[in-house]
């Protein structure tokens, strides 16, 4: 299965009342991660202090859409 960053967005943007992370496999292969997770691989670190540049986004897509009331959590195998 293919999936874009804005797909992602898009899809959690349109939650009405909660969202689910459920972690189910050991790997996942997508497309878009590829190259960061190779460069993590060989010792790349993102930098903890500009997490603007990197986590910035993200929190700002949680903090609409929690704003909205919508719960979002993540989950996985006991």
């Amino acid at each position: 299965m293919s999936q874009s960053l804005t797909d992602f967005s898009d899809l959690t943007r349109s939650v009405r009342e909660s969202a689910v992370h459920l972690e189910m496999r050991d790997g996942y292969g997508v497309e878009n991660e590829i190259e960061g997770f190779s460069a993590w691989k060989q010792g790349h670190r993102l930098n903890p202090e500009d997490k603007g540049s990197w986590w910035r986004p993200w929190l700002d897509l949680v903090q609409k859409v929690t704003a909205k009331g919508v719960v979002i959590r993540r989950d996985g195998p006991a």
